[in-house]
């Protein structure tokens, strides 16, 4: 049996993975801030044929949102609330933690977290059907 110790460091382990990008090479900087100009990670929306809904308001976010990591064998869960509120949430061996909370602000197509612990970070996103896509992470409504 697993102690909690080696639980909250697997979580911060994998939440930090997830932040860069998953394997850090398409994007170093991934979801805890700075840019990403240079790495070729922008999503483009200019020639948008339909094939997703862009982002009008914020609303469609509402909601919880999953991530499967493999590499940890896990869940993240990301949860959007109406009065702007975030949570980042950290789920391995049936035990979920919340990892991050703070405050978000929608601008068109990208996202800004407001972290209660400091940190400001930008990431793009769009959805697609039931499908939230964060600097390029696949999320899925629950």
């Amino acid at each position: 049996m697993l102690n909690r110790n080696y639980l909250i460091i697997l979580a911060a382990v994998s939440l930090l993975i997830f932040a860069c990008g998953q394997s850090g090479l398409n994007n170093p900087v991934g979801v805890l801030g700075g840019s990403n100009e240079g790495y070729g990670n922008k999503i483009d929306f200019s020639g948008n044929d339909g094939e997703f809904d862009l982002p009008a308001d914020g609303n469609e976010l509402i909601g919880t949102w999953r991530s499967y990591q493999a590499d940890m064998g896990g869940y993240i869960y990301l949860t959007f609330y109406s009065d702007g509120k975030y949570e980042f949430e950290v789920e391995v061996y049936e035990s979920r933690q919340i990892f991050d909370r703070g405050s978000y602000e929608v601008n068109g197509n990208t996202i800004t977290f407001y972290s209660d612990s400091g940190p400001v970070n930008h990431s793009e996103y769009y959805i697609e059907g039931n499908n939230l896509y964060l600097d390029g992470e696949k999320f899925t409504r629950v």
